[in-house]
């Protein structure tokens, strides 16, 4: 196999020509990792990847969804299959692609293994790369500053990106050697409307951000200006639950 990937601690892995199955110690879930070679789509390479696997699919395709490239392929998608909550299995398959060859990871077995295993089945998956790929590293290398045309470029990214998602605006804070460069946002704060995103707008914390809420709070506590044990009543008065 001229593909590469990293096998975690305790795992097992057997090679039949182009395919290769890894198993934990559990020993009821397999990832098979095929080389298919070329083929028309990335629907196709699951098939043959199947065929190679087991002769055929086993179960009726649900899903097909693309996904970005990265990490050296010019191509991934994602295929799910249907599967009855009697038989408690986890079957999909992720498919992709460098130039015309395709490499398939099918994951076929127990589901509640699938779950248990969830970690290092990312990491087989993750590190999967095509032959010769060497992975970018930015050690030893000056950062450049964050001058006006950088700055601008950066702009100009997250205002494509924020319309390609549907994103009405997104707030924008840049800091270079300690330096706060710009802080803004692109868009507006509400779709439909017109008044824009600001250095001050306020945003409700959600997944993305309970991070770096905590460690603005964790930055006062520091400080003395709380204390992590604090009532949250105490330190902004004006905070009520939904229900009072």
């Amino acid at each position: 196999m001229s593909a590469t990937f990293s096998l975690p601690e305790g795992w097992s892995q057997q090679a039949t020509g182009s395919l290769i199955a890894l198993e934990p110690p559990e020993g009821d879930l397999r990832l098979v990792i095929v080389e298919v070679g070329a083929a028309r789509d990335a629907w196709s390479a699951v098939a043959a990847a199947w065929v190679a696997y087991r002769g055929k699919e086993t179960h009726a395709f649900k899903v097909l969804t693309p996904a970005p490239a990265r990490d050296g392929w010019d191509e991934q998608a994602v295929v799910n299959y249907e599967t009855s909550p009697a038989e408690h299995l986890a079957v999909v398959a992720l498919a992709l692609r460098k130039g015309q060859d395709w490499t398939v990871g099918i994951v076929d077995g127990s589901a509640a293994t699938y779950e248990k295993r969830a970690g290092p089945l990312s990491v087989i998956l993750q590190s999967l790369r095509p032959a010769g790929h060497a992975r970018e590293s930015f050690a030893g290398r000056t950062a450049h500053r964050l001058d006006p045309a950088r700055v601008s470029a950066l702009l100009d990214f997250v205002r494509e990106s924020a319309a390609t998602l549907d994103v009405p605006g997104v707030g924008i804070a840049l800091i270079d050697h300690g330096e706060i460069v710009y802080e803004g946002g692109v868009g507006v704060r509400e779709a439909g409307r017109a008044e824009p995103i600001g250095p001050h707008t306020r945003f409700m914390v959600a997944s993305n951000t309970k991070g770096m809420a905590t460690l603005l709070l964790a930055r006062l506590v520091d400080e003395g200006k709380l204390d992590w044990d604090d009532p949250a009543a105490k330190v902004y008065p004006a905070f009520r639950l939904g229900g009072r």
